[in-house]
């Protein structure tokens, strides 16, 4: 058996990282190469909503120079009625407040 760990980025984009004993070490370097992507701004996300309320997401990482996807969908919605997108390049995070 495993576990999962789950991981909620940006404005919608969920990740999940399945861990067994094993492979423990595994997902928890996948996970913090991702937190390390979106510390330093290689994260931008796309939103989808309809009538106000997110439908699906779609999130890009750029880790060691190769872009993977992760997105979710949170609603069933009708395909066919029109919805609403939104782009979100993140910056880097800084700690400086000035």
């Amino acid at each position: 058996m495993g576990d999962w760990i789950y991981a909620s980025i940006g404005k919608n984009t969920s990740m999940e990282f399945f861990q067994t004993w094993q492979k423990e070490e595994k997902a928890l370097e996948d996970l913090k190469a991702v937190t390390r992507a979106v510390i330093d701004g290689n994260f931008s996300e796309d939103i989808w909503s309809l009538d106000g309320k997110i439908v699906k997401s779609s999130g890009v990482f750029e880790i060691d120079g190769k872009k993977r996807r992760a997105g979710s969908s949170r609603l069933f919605f009708n395909p066919f009625r029109r919805t609403e997108r939104q782009h979100f390049d993140y910056e880097p995070y800084s700690q400086d407040n000035g």
